[in-house]
């Protein structure tokens, strides 16, 4: 190849429990972020003065229980859910808020329009699917019993709304069969300048990942974005720019690339 371009990727070297716990603490970073934006929304922030304590509140009150609206159950695994895919991409905070609010007084129908719409609609069983298949066919790794609770512990030390949830979803695969040849450490000897990007508050694809894969790769240059958006080009100019310079022009960037959010 003349040229390649990883954007966003997942660490196969990175233990479950370690993924989890790098979720979990941009996940807490974006939140802080959303709570600090949210009387800026017109109209003001609908969660009150303490958003943030809003959304932990809510989702204590959901963690046994929930509310229905159309044979659609919001729980409060439903809301953290909601908020790893959302809060990635401010321009859904003024939204998000809004259905948190109403799921606060009660009425769970914008939450759960929210939620279908983000995970994939009518195919969202499908798409859960193809994650866990993906997910739990790179790494032969598997978290039970006592690496669970552990795992927890010290996820939560990083976000204790989001460490034990990020955990669980790591946590799927442990009933899935491990694979005979798991991806492994990446190489790539002798290739091409490799440009690897990664997004510094990206919870869903954590920026650790995106830095040990740079470092793995013979070749491997690191661009970095100060976002918690999950895929940086074409989000943004910045690194659309650089990516471009490298793809037309076999232009490489210096290590250690720093675009601004």
């Amino acid at each position: 190849a003349r040229a390649m371009v990883l954007d966003s990727p997942t660490d196969p070297l990175s233990p479950p429990g370690h993924h989890a716990a790098a979720t979990a603490t941009a996940a807490q970073t974006l939140l802080t972020d959303f709570a600090a934006a949210c009387p800026g929304f017109d109209g003001g922030c609908p969660l009150g003065g303490d958003p943030a304590g809003a959304v932990t509140d809510l989702v204590h009150r959901l963690a046994t229980s929930g509310d229905t609206a159309d044979q659609r159950v919001v729980a409060g695994g439903s809301v953290l859910h909601a908020l790893l895919h959302l809060l990635r991409d401010q321009g859904a905070w003024p939204g998000l808020a809004a259905a948190l609010a109403a799921l606060g007084r009660g009425t769970a129908r914008p939450m759960a329009d929210l939620l279908t719409a983000t995970l994939g609609g009518d195919r969202l069983s499908e798409q859960l699917a193809g994650r866990i298949v993906y997910r739990c066919n790179d790494t032969d790794d598997r978290l039970t019993g006592r690496q669970l609770a552990d795992a927890v512990s010290t996820a939560s030390t990083g976000s204790a709304l989001f460490g034990p949830f990020a955990v669980s979803l790591d946590g799927l695969c442990a009933a899935w069969p491990a694979p005979e040849h798991p991806l492994g450490r990446l190489t790539a000897a002798g290739a091409v300048p490799i440009l690897v990007i990664g997004s510094v508050n990206d919870p869903l694809h954590p920026y650790p990942g995106a830095q040990s894969v740079a470092a793995q790769l013979a070749s491997g240059v690191l661009v970095s974005w100060q976002s918690g958006t999950d895929g940086a080009y074409p989000a943004s100019a910045c690194v659309t720019a650089t990516v471009d310079a490298y793809l037309l022009d076999g232009t490489v960037p210096g290590m250690g690339q720093l675009c601004p959010p």
